[in-house]
């Protein structure tokens, strides 16, 4: 008889292994949703968004609605206002082309794994389409081949672009009158970790050729006062010049979006962007910005709204190092009245403006600063 019950535990003991073995084995999650960055970093006019499943989707679970992506369209907690509507709203295979406009084409793969959305010059609205930081959310209903469903809208920032007119602008060569001086930065990155991002930036410009130099401050918020570590309110924050504080240059170039010649877009140049947070060390490689540039009609200040993105999210804590690949997301960058300029900002043309920066300083490789296109030409005002 203890033989028995020997045999009949270990019976049990092997059908419970088997058992958990088998369901892990056949376990299928929810489908992942990816949109494939493009070769180089921005999706330009006339190509495809490439949206992809990590297995086969039911064709008819598909929704895909496209929102604004200015960063004021959100709250404090990130969500979005309620006052905001969607670009293109709720189109699916079936409804394709669907849009404002019947602009935008949804084409699953033959395997069922991804979706291409083509997009025309106007599919998400006249004058919001290009140009502008726009969001793409794939809502929830998902459901694989096996039913599984994902239950939750997975969102991505993304910016389409089109060529942009070099300067000088117009045939009579007048300055481009974009507004210099100081700037407060803000992004929220959300993958691979949620990080709000704070930056007082000064903005030189060469007001004829559309070279642009921003000087880029750390700032962190007064959290120990109560303040969110996510507030997007330049009073909240202050200028991080210590051990954990950095500074940065960013050089890149001013034009006129092709077709729309009373706009003006952005795009910088490529660059390294890292900071240091005890003993992890955050870097954003391949980073590059693009935009518009608008002033506010009420109070004449200026606005620079775009998606900044990278081809690689690194962190490192200690020797161990993780990438995470491509990553978008939207930010702004508007003009600061004197009273909200912190002391001791550190400004593009100053001779060194790493001096008594204990944190990480990062200028450009190939400039003798201070860049003289910004602060040694006819062209800035900055002379003298």
């Amino acid at each position: 008889m203890s033989n028995l019950r020997i045999d009949r535990a270990a019976a049990v003991s092997a059908c419970l292994t088997l058992l958990v073995f088998w369901s892990a084995c056949t376990y299928v999650p929810p489908p992942e949703v990816m949109l494939l960055a493009p070769a180089d970093r921005r999706f330009l006019l006339g190509e495809e968004l490439i949206v992809t499943f990590s297995d086969p989707i039911q064709p008819e679970s598909l929704e895909i609605i496209v929102w604004p992506g200015e960063r004021d369209t959100y709250d404090i907690e990130g969500q979005r206002l309620p006052e905001i509507e969607p670009l293109a709203e709720l189109c699916t295979l079936a409804t394709s082309p669907c849009g404002p406009t019947g602009g935008v084409t949804l084409t699953l793969g033959d395997d069922q794994t991804y979706v291409t959305l083509e997009v025309e010059p106007d599919g998400f609205g006249a004058g919001r389409t290009l140009d502008r930081p726009l969001q793409l959310e794939v809502t929830g209903a998902l459901t694989n081949l096996d039913g599984r469903r994902k239950k939750v809208s997975r969102f991505f920032d993304f910016i389409i672009v089109r060529p942009m007119t070099l300067l000088p602008p117009g045939e009579d060569g007048e300055p481009l009158g974009v507004t210099e001086g100081s700037f407060f930065f803000f992004a929220q990155f959300t993958e691979p970790v949620e990080l709000p991002q704070q930056l007082f930036g000064d903005v030189r410009v060469n007001q004829r050729t559309g070279d642009f130099y921003v000087l880029m401050n750390d700032g962190d918020p007064y959290t120990h006062a109560g303040i969110p570590r996510n507030t997007s309110n330049p009073d909240e924050v202050y200028l991080d010049h210590g051990e954990d504080g950095f500074v940065f240059a960013v050089r890149g170039r001013i034009g006129r979006a092709a077709g729309e010649e009373d706009m003006l877009v952005f795009e910088t140049e490529p660059i390294v962007w890292g900071e240091s947070i005890g003993p992890i060390t955050f870097e954003l490689r391949g980073l590059t910005m693009n935009g518009y540039i608008v002033r506010d009609p009420a109070t004449g200040s200026s606005r620079w709204d775009g998606t900044l993105a990278v081809d690689d999210v690194s962190i490192a804590v200690g020797q161990r190092e993780t990438l995470y690949g491509p990553q978008r997301d939207n930010f702004f960058m508007f003009e600061l009245p004197p009273a909200q300029v912190p002391e001791g900002m550190k400004r593009v043309c100053d001779p060194d403006p790493c001096d008594g920066v204990l944190g990480g300083c990062t200028l450009i490789d190939d400039v003798v600063w201070p860049p003289a296109e910004v602060c040694h030409s006819d062209d800035s005002p900055l002379d003298g």
